[in-house]
Parts: C-alpha cells; sequence; structure tokens
C-alpha cells in the first residue's frame, strides 16, 4: 500500500482543510480512516482523534508576540534548517510537574501525545484502511520523540494499510531518508 506525504504550506498545527476534506471523502466511499490531525484550538496547537473526533491541546505554554515574529522570519527563509531554536520553551518546560517535552519555543504535554500515539497504534491495530499520521515535524525527525515510534509502527505494516503523512516541505527529504521511504 502506498505512503502518502502529505506538505501543506503551513505546518505546526494549521489549519489542514484540503487533508479533512480528504478525509470526509475517504469516509464517505466507505474507506475506515484513523489517526490523528494536528488542529490549532484557542490558538494553540492540538490533536485530534480521527474516529472519536476528540480533541485535545498538546501545546502548554503561550508563544508571546516577539516569537511569533521570529518564528514569522525563520519561516520566511526556509533555510536548510528544519527547527526553530530558541531556550523559552526549555527555560518553561521546568515549571511543569508532568511529563512535557519541548521543540523550538513550544512545550508539548507528553500524556497527549501518548494519547495521540496509541490512536495511531489503534488504528494499524483495527486494521483501518487508511492511517493519517499529522505531523511527523522535527520533534520526531530530529530527536525520535513524539509520534515517531507510532509512525515507525505504521510502516512495519504498509503492505497491508495506506499511510497518510504531514511532513513540513523542509522536512520532506529528511523523512524519506531516514525512514526508508521512496
Amino acid at each position: 500500500m502506498p505512503v502518502t506525504l502529505w506538505s501543506p504550506k503551513e505546518a505546526g498545527g494549521s489549519n489542514r482543510q484540503s487533508l479533512r476534506d480528504w478525509v470526509k471523502q475517504q469516509t464517505a466511499s466507505g474507506r475506515r480512516v484513523g489517526g490523528v490531525l494536528a488542529a490549532q484550538h484557542d490558538g494553540k496547537q492540538s490533536i485530534e482523534s480521527l474516529v472519536s473526533k476528540e480533541v485535545r491541546i498538546v501545546q502548554l505554554n503561550e508563544i508571546t508576540a516577539e516569537i511569533q515574529e521570529k518564528m514569522k522570519k525563520f519561516k520566511e527563509s526556509m533555510s536548510k534548517e528544519s527547527e526553530f531554536h530558541n531556550s523559552f520553551a526549555s527555560d518553561l518546560a521546568a515549571n511543569y510537574s508532568h511529563p512535557v517535552v519541548t521543540v523550538g519555543p513550544f512545550v508539548f504535554d507528553e500524556e497527549v501525545l501518548e494519547w495521540a500515539r496509541q490512536l495511531v497504534l489503534t488504528a494499524i491495530t483495527d486494521k483501518v484502511d487508511v492511517v493519517v499520521v499529522d505531523e511527523i515535524g522535527p520533534l520526531e525527525v530530529k530527536r525520535g520523540l513524539g509520534l515517531d515510534s507510532a509512525f515507525r509502527k505504521c510502516l512495519e505494516v504498509r503492505d497491508q494499510i495506506e499511510i497518510v503523512i504531514v511532513v513540513r516541505d523542509n522536512l520532506r527529504e529528511k523523512l524519506v531518508d531516514q525512514y526508508g521511504l521512496d
């Protein structure tokens, strides 16, 4: 079965309306679709279950206007570097009493990431027709965290299940090389 790389113009939890529409079309045609979609909820990155439609906020911290401006400039340059670096999130991570992971300026709730991994693994176990993993980003490609372990399980059964992966354009080549996709 194919592994489709979906590279929206915006990544990092931005609206994926064309992907949402595609999922609706697949479901309407009788195909079973599972996995997760990145979304924005109250200005924070969140993860949505494609089966239950439950949404959980994964981003714990607020992003200041100053950090947003720096991120905007970074995206405009879209250098070969795939992750926006600063110490902002690392400094904030110490304030949380439960497990968190940081990437760029973001502090993510590890419990929500675990929930998302389980949704992807459940989709595989339930033998859906299509598994969507939104997104494989710097957290996964550069650090092996986030949805990486669930994505690797998807690849183990790619001959049985169609896989749709959301990946940023500037990470696409690295993802293909790292995970042995062609």
